[in-house]
């Protein structure tokens, strides 16, 4: 399974919007959707702004789906408020949960 986090509800309907046998619960006030995504598998969360809400919904995923490996479904208009000017080809940030 793969988990990904978006900040932004713009950032998750985008996802949201493709996914399909999807199935909704709600843990410590954040909504994570699980279903296929283009075949895959995916947690889906919604973990709101800022680096403590990202850091306990990837806890929260880790310890209740224990995903594979995680993606910080970061919109490439946000990404450009941190990081400077980026591309809707720019690469989500990528966590390999297995260590391997």
């Amino acid at each position: 399974m793969l988990g990904v986090i978006g900040a932004m509800g713009e950032e998750v309907q985008l996802l949201l919007n493709q996914m399909t046998d999807v199935k909704t619960s709600v843990h410590a006030e954040i909504s994570v959707t699980k279903g296929s995504y283009k075949g895959t598998e995916i947690a889906l969360a919604q973990s709101g702004i800022g680096k403590v809400n990202a850091t306990i919904c990837t806890q929260m995923l880790i310890d209740l789906y224990q995903p594979a490996n995680l993606i910080s479904a970061v919109s490439p208009a946000a990404c450009s408020r941190i990081c400077g000017p980026a591309t809707s080809s720019s690469p989500p940030m990528w966590c390999n949960t297995t260590g391997t």
